[in-house]
C-alpha cells in the first residue's frame, strides 16, 4: 500500500465533514490509485509472454472498468445512506481481506 493512501485513509478518517480534509482525502486517494494502477500495470506486462499482453492488459483493464462503474453506481446510494465516514468504512472492510492475504502472500514468498 502505498502512503498516499494510506494518507488518504488517515484524511478520510480525519474528516469529519470538513471540506479541506475531504480533498485531502481525494487528491491521495487518486494519486494512491495512479501509483498502484501504473505499477500494476507495469507489473502484469513484465509477468506476461509477449503474444498474450494485449489480451491479459486489455482483460485487466476491461474487469478494471466494469468494477468502477459499478463502484460508481453504487456509491451514491451508500453515500447518501451511510455519509462519507460509513462509505469509508464500507470501502475498507472491502480492502482490509486483500491487504491481509497480500501481507500472507508476501510472508509465504520468503
Amino acid at each position: 500500500m502505498s502512503p498516499a493512501s494510506l494518507g488518504s485513509a488517515a484524511a478520510s478518517i480525519l474528516s469529519h465533514g470538513s471540506v479541506p480534509w475531504t480533498m485531502a482525502g481525494l487528491f491521495l486517494l487518486g494519486l494512491g490509485w495512479s501509483f498502484a494502477l501504473v505499477a500494476g500495470s507495469a507489473m502484469l506486462s513484465e509477468s506476461t509472454p509477449a503474444e498474450l499482453r494485449p489480451v491479459v492488459q486489455g482483460t485487466a483493464d476491461t474487469s478494471m472498468n466494469v468494477v468502477a462503474a459499478v463502484a460508481a453506481g453504487l456509491a451514491g446510494p451508500l453515500m447518501t445512506v451511510i455519509g462519507f465516514g460509513g462509505l469509508n468504512a464500507f470501502a475498507a472492510a472491502l480492502t482490509l481481506p486483500v491487504l491481509v492475504f497480500s501481507c500472507f502472500l508476501a510472508r509465504t514468498r520468503r
